[in-house]
């Protein structure tokens, strides 16, 4: 049984890494399994060999053959954003020739036996018709999705055949595979701030000049920052890391899963506008303010708390500092936390009865 885990790999993305992490050890438990990997980094992904021991991985550059898929009995996305399009416009001969390729890739595949499936999936946006019309052509190819949030649901009913589970992220299943007992000591009076650059929409790029703000004024209370990037960003976004404060970026070569967690559950609070550092902190029970970049930083965020702080990303330093006297006041919802966990186990036996199917 030749199975094969495919996503965003190989991107040194702290986020995609750790839900590779997590699909790879839940694929060991199967006996039986030949377990390969796609990566499609075009440089600096030598750490999967490290990562991924027990698999047999595969590198591309550019696109993905158009025959590829075939060669394996079932294809597996592991999670992750990977379905989305921001392009306005998208002209006939770009759409036919992309509605060409999946054809071949994908189903072509089916029709010789191959079969698909994926968890944690996040689907949109869309900014066009067409854009829709080429990812519902291959989700109408999956046997299992199970997507991360309502919106997710919602896109793939209309642009797809097939009936979608909503699983949440795969990083939920993060305690059942990580220790947590980092090597990091950090003193409770450090703030995390995990930032991210949004080109998409420019006035939310405020909220990296707000975090710099935030940062000074912290300082003078006492506290110490950190600022941890999931992924290596461009020279200008270091740019708004005061001289004062630690930078730290997310490095599968010099450091491992449980340290980089570590940062996080030694912290006193995380501010963030990146998904999967969310999860991070409530998982490892960090109290957190999400900055609202994306509706799945709301999605999370309300798995944690019942009233969870959630703040603008083009709003006032002021508004981001009042936010932080209101970090006792978090509530945690356990019970939500405890049901997803268990829709995510439900929703992998799914899985395994279809690896062996």
């Amino acid at each position: 049984m030749k199975l094969l885990l495919t996503g965003y790999i190989g991107h040194k993305n702290f986020g995609d890494d750790l839900l590779l992490y997590i699909a790879y050890e839940q694929m060991l438990k199967l006996d039986g399994v030949d377990l390969h990997v796609i990566s499609t980094s075009s440089s600096g992904d030598a750490y999967l060999d490290i990562f991924l021991p027990a698999a047999t991985i595969h590198r591309y550059s550019g696109n993905i053959p158009l025959f590829f898929y075939k060669q394996f009995d079932k294809v597996f996305f592991i999670g992750g954003g990977i379905f989305f399009d921001y392009r306005e416009e998208i002209s006939l001969k770009v759409y036919l020739k992309n509605k060409l390729s999946n054809k071949l890739r994908f189903n072509f595949a089916r029709m010789s036996g191959t079969r698909f499936a994926g968890l944690g999936i996040g689907v949109g946006p869309y900014h066009s018709h067409r854009a829709k019309k080429i990812h519902g052509d291959i989700l109408d190819n999956f046997d299992i999705l199970g997507v991360r949030d309502r919106t997710s649901v919602k896109l793939v009913r209309e642009i797809a055949a097939v009936d979608p589970l909503l699983t949440n992220d795969l990083s939920l299943l993060l305690e059942q595979h990580a220790s947590l007992d980092s090597k990091n000591q950090m003193d409770k009076k450090s703030f995390i701030f995990c930032p991210r650059s949004y080109k998409h929409e420019e006035k939310y790029e405020k909220h990296l000049v707000n975090l710099r703000e935030l940062s000074q004024r912290l300082n003078g209370d006492g506290h110490e920052v950190k600022w941890l990037f999931l992924q290596e960003e461009k020279a200008d976004i270091y740019g708004f890391v005061p001289e004062s404060d630690k930078l730290i970026v997310w490095d599968p070569e010099s450091m491992g899963i449980n340290d980089f967690i570590g940062f996080f559950e030694q912290s006193h609070a995380v501010i963030s506008s990146r998904m999967h550092s969310i999860y991070v902190a409530g998982i490892v029970g960090a109290p957190f303010i999400a900055i609202n970049v994306h509706q799945k930083l709301t999605f999370a965020s309300q798995l944690f708390y019942k009233k969870p702080l959630i703040i603008e990303p083009e709003a006032s330093v002021e508004d981001y500092y009042a936010c932080i006297s209101r970090l006792q006041e978090l509530e945690k919802t356990e019970s939500d936390i405890k049901l997803e966990r268990t829709v995510l186990k439900d929703a992998y036996e799914k899985v395994y009865d279809w690896v062996f199917r």
